[in-house]
């Protein structure tokens, strides 16, 4: 587990990646696109570098090492599943549904972090029930700020996000983004299904 001084650094350099959502929102859907897919190619061939070369692992080493945790020394970091997740929230779901969850993503699991590190004490796998408390608290702010969406469905979902952050095998920055957006679409769907919307 790397410290708490450096846990606090990689969630700083984690919360700017809020500029994706925000330069989204500002600019659409084709011109984030034609930024985000060159750089999310390119952290994809960069961490495949680490992974493969030991000479470039030891260069990354020398910059990144106090920042990368152990279990992604032969595997994605988190950087590249942001990019990667964004990517495909961006592209596949709506404008305000993949913007709230990159915001959740962003915010959300960064507030989790630092407060489960910080105040947490009753531990559930490798997160702690206080982290997931904050998050969940941190997402619902969240959504009574968002536009066009049905708050109540929305609640659902950041249950269903909050779960997933704390459940998944699969690194949190792509599955509670897309955990939030694929099971908003479906109780859409559900509830329109049965007459309710």
């Amino acid at each position: 587990m790397i410290s708490l001084k450096n846990e606090i650094a990689r969630k700083i350099i984690h919360l700017s990646s809020i500029i994706i959502p925000i330069f989204f929102l500002f600019y659409g859907k084709d011109l984030t696109l034609v930024f985000l897919l060159p750089i999310t190619i390119l952290f994809l061939v960069l961490d495949f570098l680490r992974i493969r070369s030991k000479n470039f692992k030891s260069l990354y080493n020398y910059f990144f090492i106090s920042l990368t945790r152990k279990n992604e020394s032969k595997k994605l970091t988190g950087a590249s599943y942001v990019f990667l997740s964004s990517l495909i929230m961006i592209y596949f779901f709506p404008e305000n549904i993949a913007a709230i969850s990159l915001f959740i993503m962003v915010i959300s699991d960064t507030v989790a972090a630092i407060f489960g590190r910080i105040y947490g004490t009753i531990k559930i796998r490798n997160k702690t029930l206080e982290g997931s408390l904050a998050f969940f608290m941190s997402s619902f702010t969240i959504i009574l700020f968002a536009i066009d969406i049905n708050l109540y469905l929305a609640f659902i979902s950041i249950i269903i996000a909050t779960l997933t952050e704390l459940y998944s095998p699969f690194d949190d920055n792509l599955s509670v983004p897309i955990s939030y957006g694929c099971s908003y679409i479906i109780l859409i769907e559900i509830s329109k299904g049965l007459g309710l919307l």
